[in-house]
């Protein structure tokens, strides 16, 4: 049997609150993390979703095989502490006002 890939989310506002929905419905896919800067809104995220909320970049880099970065282009945290490897999908939000749908 295949091991499922681990993914994961930052970013955990509008549209990162959606890519965990998304791969918490995968069943092949096994959802192990979220970051965001904002710890309670990653820990709310997290358990509706069951995901472990990183405390760091640096630790969700090492719960993940993939990851969904949903935070504006101003928010690069430490992408230096980024795996090698690590297979990313970056949706920018262009704008820090409210998304409206």
């Amino acid at each position: 049997m295949m091991k499922k890939l681990r993914v994961g989310v930052v970013g955990v506002g509008h549209i990162g609150s959606n890519h965990a929905r998304l791969y918490a419905e995968i069943p092949a896919a096994d959802f192990a993390a979220i970051y965001d800067v904002d710890l309670a809104k990653a820990n709310t995220i997290g358990k509706k979703f069951r995901a472990r909320a990183a405390q760091s970049l640096d630790e969700f880099v090492e719960l993940v095989d993939a990851a969904s970065v949903a935070t504006t282009p101003a928010t690069p945290a430490s992408w230096r502490s980024w795996r090698r490897g690590t297979g990313l999908f970056c949706k920018w939000v262009t704008s820090n006002d409210s998304i409206r749908s």
